[in-house]
C-alpha cells in the first residue's frame, strides 16, 4: 500500500491485481467439486501463488487521478512555463515525482 496510499480502500481494484497477477497453480487429479485440470481459479490454489512485485509494479503503472489542484506562488506571478509544478508524494518525500505545467 505505501507504493500507491491512494489505492487503500479500493478492495476491487486490489483484488483484480492480485489475480491477474498471481503465478497460476493448477489442481491435480483427484479434483475437488467442479475442478478439473485447467481450472483457474480452483478449489486448492484458487488464482494460484501471490507475485508480489508484479502487483505492485501493474499497481504502480496504474494511472493517477487528480481530484485536487492547488498552486502556491513563491512572490512572483504565475505566467511562464514551470511556474505551476504538481507533485505526487510518496511515503516521506523519497521518491517524490515532480512535474511542470504550462501555465498560460
Amino acid at each position: 500500500m505505501s507504493a500507491r496510499p491512494d489505492l487503500i480502500g479500493q478492495v476491487s481494484i486490489l483484488e483484480t491485481l492480485l489475480k491477474t497477477t498471481a503465478v497460476p497453480r493448477y489442481a491435480t487429479s483427484p479434483f475437488c467439486g467442479n475442478d478439473n485440470a485447467s481450472s483457474l481459479p480452483n478449489n486448492v490454489f484458487g488464482y494460484g501463488r501471490i507475485n508480489a512485485l508484479a502487483a505492485v509494479n501493474a499497481a504502480i503503472a496504474l494511472p493517477v487521478e487528480l481530484v485536487a489542484f492547488s498552486a502556491e506562488a513563491e512572490g512572483h506571478e504565475l505566467v511562464h512555463a514551470g511556474d505551476v509544478e504538481f507533485v505526487r508524494r510518496s511515503g516521506g518525500g523519497a521518491g517524490d515525482e515532480r512535474h511542470a505545467c504550462w501555465c498560460g
